[in-house]
C-alpha cells in the first residue's frame, strides 16, 4: 500500500526486475505463463470476495461471473470496466511482486500490473495508479520491450502510451 501514499513514484522503485532471489525464465516459458494467468478465471487469482466486482462486469459482457478471464477483463474492447475490478489486479500483480516466493515470474506479473494500468487508461480514461507519467512510459514500454509478449498486449500498451501525456 505504500505505493498508493506516494504522490509520485518511479517504475524501478517499485519493480526490482533482479532474477537472483527468483528462477530465471525462458521466454518461450513466460509467454505460456502469461497465456495462462490470462485465460484463467478472475475468480480463481484474486479470490472470491472480488465476485461482486466480477459479476457487474461479466453481466455488461454476457459473460457467467464465475469465467470471466484476466484476459476478458484487461483486453475487452467494449462497455468498460469496472476500475476497481481493474485495481484489484494491480495488487494481485503487485503483491507477486514484492513476494520472492511468489511461483508467478516477476517479468508475469510486472506485464499483468502495467496491463491492469494501461487497461484502465485506455477503457475507463482513469488513472489507478500514483506512479507518475514517465513510469508509466517506462513500464508500458518495458512490457513491449519483452519479445514474448503477444500481440493483443502490445496493443493495449501501444494505446495506453498514446493516452498518457508526453510530458519530460
Amino acid at each position: 500500500m505504500a505505493e498508493e501514499q506516494k504522490s509520485t513514484q518511479s517504475w524501478d522503485d517499485l519493480i526490482d526486475l533482479n532474477p537472483e532471489p527468483r528462477r530465471v525464465w525462458r521466454a518461450h516459458e513466460l509467454s505460456a505463463i502469461l497465456s495462462h494467468q490470462l485465460a484463467v478465471p478472475l475468480v480463481v487469482e484474486l479470490g472470491h470476495q472480488s465476485l461482486d466486482a466480477i459479476g457487474q462486469v461479466a453481466g455488461r459482457q454476457g459473460a457467467e461471473p464465475q469465467q470471466m478471464t484476466l484476459g476478458q477483463l484487461l483486453l475487452q474492447t467494449h462497455p468498460n470496466p469496472e476500475t476497481d475490478l481493474l485495481r484489484l489486479v494491480k495488487d494481485f500483480a503487485r503483491n507477486h511482486l514484492s513476494d520472492p516466493l511468489s511461483p508467478l515470474p516477476a517479468e508475469v506479473a510486472s506485464v499483468v500490473y502495467f496491463a491492469a494500468i494501461a487497461a484502465a487508461i485506455v477503457h475507463c480514461r482513469q488513472q489507478i495508479t500514483s506512479l507518475d507519467e514517465k513510469a508509466m512510459r517506462d513500464g508500458f514500454q518495458w512490457a513491449l520491450s519483452q519479445q514474448w509478449l503477444e500481440t493483443p498486449l502490445r496493443e493495449l500498451f501501444q494505446a495506453a502510451i498514446s493516452h498518457v501525456s508526453l510530458g519530460p
